[in-house]
């Protein structure tokens, strides 16, 4: 029988290792870390990483470079996480759960980019690709 748990992306790799699952589906980056404590199938879909951010600041955010300074919110336990960490200059990442959490948190705000994979888009938000 197949069960299908939905929880934050931090917990998942902490919750196979524990043996709580015997796998996680989610869009995970094989990094050398990951794989170091869990084993990965073949690559079933790439997304490119995109800056999510309300159309009026559009001109604001058109790279990753353009993030250095700013406060910038990613998933937690995900590599776009560990790039604003990491590889952005002097970013202030906001760290927050499941990602339509982290949508809806921006969205209600309405003032910081999100560092994130492709996404459904909706009307009040610009998809800038990186």
């Amino acid at each position: 029988m197949l069960e299908i748990t939905n929880m934050k992306f931090d917990g998942l790799v902490p919750s196979v290792q524990a043996g709580e699952f015997d796998m996680a589906l989610a869009g995970f980056n094989p990094t050398p870390e990951r794989k170091e404590v869990i084993s990965f199938s073949d690559s079933y879909h790439n997304l490119p990483f995109v800056i999510l951010t309300t159309k009026d600041k559009e001109e604001q955010f058109t790279s990753l470079e353009s993030l250095t300074g700013k406060e910038v919110a990613a998933q937690k336990g995900s590599t776009q996480e560990t790039i604003l960490h990491d590889y952005i200059g002097h970013a202030h990442p906001v760290s927050l759960g499941k990602l339509p959490e982290v949508i809806a948190e921006i969205n209600a705000e309405q003032s910081m980019p999100v560092l994130s994979v492709t996404w459904q888009q909706e009307t009040t938000w610009i998809f800038i690709r990186m």
